[in-house]
């Protein structure tokens, strides 16, 4: 049975899950399995590259086809008898209205999701969440599988500088709520550091609440992973995620971690995060406060975010897409 993975070519820099199925790929080769990835030659922008994405995708199917997020719209080509379909998120259903929204809906959701051999998701929010925006679709065909972590991330203890901790918050588009975690930091002697790229009004936002920042972005995944190494508490107080890659990469690398108390969050965290309200300032500014100022507590964190990372380990993560690959080649 061949498989034939199908990803999206990257626009820009992705922090999250952009190397996501890299590392599935590195598994499935580790164990021999007939199974390729081939990134499309299109950006996935404007109609007629949409048209050669499908078209591409049509022309290199396997055995079983699956498409691993957000060009979902290439399913239309492909067999959906043997096509499966991996949904990150429904982030840009929230953030759009009207005529737009309905017509993502129908083209990247309804349509091409509604008669394949599997969807999965890479949590139980984003599965319901799913099943809101089309209530069609067959729960049953619906597999939570969620994203492994880079193993360049691994345990490195430090100590914590509660004199003047350094924060790290990685991502900087709106959900990512930096406006409220600089006003939740204003007045607390800290450092706070961002990955991604920062909008002029966004620095003026951040710098309006007279905290010392820094800015960096274009950088490498080892440089990222540096950035968590040298953090005494990583930031993640965002409105709506899909998963939260850096709540796991925190607690791996033996941060804590404080996120927002919604959405995929709660699920990845466990119980190893800080829960905050990102609505509220004042949640997210005591969740600070409770860190830097209570030794026992961080520690508590820290170590139960050690046992929460090991359950998003890649090898029963492919363990999962083969049973679902192997249940596609008998019934497809």
């Amino acid at each position: 049975m061949k498989v034939q993975l199908i990803q999206r070519k990257p626009a820009r820099i992705h922090f999250s899950v952009e190397g996501y199925f890299s590392r599935v790929m590195a598994e499935f080769q580790r164990r021999e399995l007939d199974v390729d990835l081939k990134v499309v030659p299109h950006v996935s922008q404007g109609l007629l590259p949409r048209l050669q994405i499908a078209h591409y995708a049509r022309m290199h199917q396997g055995d079983v086809t699956h498409i691993t997020g957000d060009i979902h719209f290439a399913a239309l080509a492909t067999k959906p008898e043997r096509t499966v379909v991996t949904v990150l998120d429904c982030g840009r259903l929230h953030q759009l209205a009207g005529l737009k929204r309905e017509m993502l809906r129908q083209l990247w959701f309804r349509l091409p999701l509604q008669k394949l051999a599997a969807i999965t998701t890479i949590s139980e929010e984003t599965k319901r969440d799913l099943l809101n925006w089309v209530p069609s679709l067959d729960p049953g065909k619906i597999h939570v599988v969620p994203v492994s972590v880079s193993e360049l991330y691994k345990r490195s203890p430090k100590k914590f500088q509660q004199k003047k901790p350094r924060i790290l918050q990685v991502g900087t588009t709106p959900n990512k709520n930096i406006p409220r975690l600089a006003s939740a930091l204003e007045g607390i002697p800290a450092k706070l550091v961002i990955v991604g790229k920062v909008s002029e009004e966004l620095d003026a936002t951040v710098r309006s609440c007279q905290i010392d920042y820094e800015t960096m972005s274009g950088i490498s995944d080892e440089a990222l992973v540096e950035q968590y190494e040298q953090a005494d508490i990583i930031a993640f107080a965002s409105t709506l995620e899909g998963f939260g890659m850096p709540i796991v990469e925190g607690q791996i690398v033996g941060r804590p971690v404080i996120t927002g108390n919604r959405t995929s969050m709660p699920e990845v965290a466990g119980d190893g995060a800080v829960l905050v309200d990102p609505l509220s300032t004042e949640s997210i500014r005591l969740g600070f406060l409770k860190v830097i100022n209570d030794a026992d507590f961080r520690q508590a964190v820290v170590e139960r975010g050690y046992k929460n990372a090991k359950r998003f380990d890649t090898a029963s993560i492919a363990d999962k897409y083969v049973r679902i690959y192997e249940t596609i080649g008998r019934n497809g």
